[in-house]
């Protein structure tokens, strides 16, 4: 019916014409920079997550429990058990990531390893060093670091550490 309608009038034609020639100019007019972010993800991804799943992959136990809000890359080049603190594969964290009290999910997971990503408001997002000295403590690893990207992206880590739990409780 929608597209009867369409055919039926010039003036609408000529509008969808013209919006789709604006959206599409807009799109093409900031290819570059969507690509140029891409590869910076790209090679920050190399260059931090993977070098960190493969050192996990490397270094820590088979068994190891391993809590992180980033699960792709780690996950994938660690081949260990991933707790995701987004709640992908884990939803049953959403009450605690709704209440700010992540470290109280860990306490109740226990797993045996955490990955701090550097990131902007990662801390405000998860609230786990708010329990630092009273469900744990971190013995810190190792660090991988990359490149911090200027551009607006919202979710990026130039950076993680490994660290170790030691549950106090």
């Amino acid at each position: 019916l929608f597209f009867k309608w369409i055919k039926q009038n010039l003036k609408v034609k000529i509008f969808v014409g013209a919006s789709l020639i604006v959206i599409l100019g807009v799109s093409f007019g900031h290819f570059d920079f969507w690509k140029r972010l891409y590869k910076l993800q790209a090679e920050n991804l190399r260059l931090v997550h993977r070098k960190a799943g493969e050192w996990i992959a490397k270094n820590l136990h088979q068994t190891a429990k391993i809590a992180s809000f980033d699960i792709g890359a780690i996950g994938f080049y660690s081949q260990r058990k991933i707790i995701d603190l987004g709640g992908l594969i884990n939803p049953d964290i959403h009450p605690f990531l709704k209440r700010k009290e992540t470290g109280k999910y860990l306490h109740l997971k226990k797993p045996d390893y955490y990955i701090e990503l550097k990131m902007p408001d990662c801390e405000s997002i998860l609230g786990i060093k708010k329990y630092l000295g009273r469900f744990y403590s971190f013995v810190p690893l190792v660090a991988f670091s990359g490149k911090m990207i200027s551009e607006p992206v919202v979710l990026h880590s130039w950076a993680l550490k490994v660290h170790r739990f030691n549950w106090l409780k």
